[in-house]
């Protein structure tokens, strides 16, 4: 695909999403991915892993805008981080679970292990942790995608 087909899914990622799927389109369009980290070098590692891993990497260090983000833009999952001042990542998945355009999108939390129990607890679907691997990242996604959207995705959509 290369670079044509990196700006394709970049210049995708930017159209607001069908709010009736919040998969892959029909069209075989690849699965968005919201990340929320206050951390540059995170959002950096994790739309490397996304991009190579066929997903298009919505990014924001801004945890009070990624309701309004997630309402917008559909994103088949969520990768949120915990640590972040002031409007940290429990306050945001409180928020995306509770409003009812947001709450069935997959949440994982970024985050330490021994956090995992906690994160579950408040309503996280996983746990992804830090630093952000390849494998661990990859396999967290797999768990929570629908089941046509690890179809599409091992047909290369």
């Amino acid at each position: 695909m290369g670079l044509r087909g990196a700006v394709q899914r970049a210049l995708a990622s930017l159209r607001p999403a069908d709010t009736r799927n919040s998969g892959p389109t029909e069209a075989g369009e690849a699965m968005r991915v919201l990340v929320v980290d206050d951390d540059q070098s995170v959002l950096d590692v994790a739309e490397r892993l996304l991009i190579a891993d066929g997903y298009v990497p919505i990014l924001t260090g801004a945890p009070h805008s990624a309701l309004q983000i997630a309402r917008s833009m559909r994103p088949g999952a969520i990768l949120l981080d915990v640590l972040m001042p002031g409007f940290d990542g429990w306050d945001v998945l409180a928020a995306l679970k509770s409003d009812p355009q947001t709450s069935a999108i997959p949440v994982l939390m970024i985050c330490m292990l021994g956090e995992r129990g906690r994160a579950l607890e408040a309503g996280a679907d996983g746990v992804v942790p830090k630093p952000l691997e390849s494998s661990n990242v990859s396999a967290a996604l797999h768990a929570v995608l629908p089941e046509t959207g690890r179809r599409q995705r091992a047909a290369g959509r």
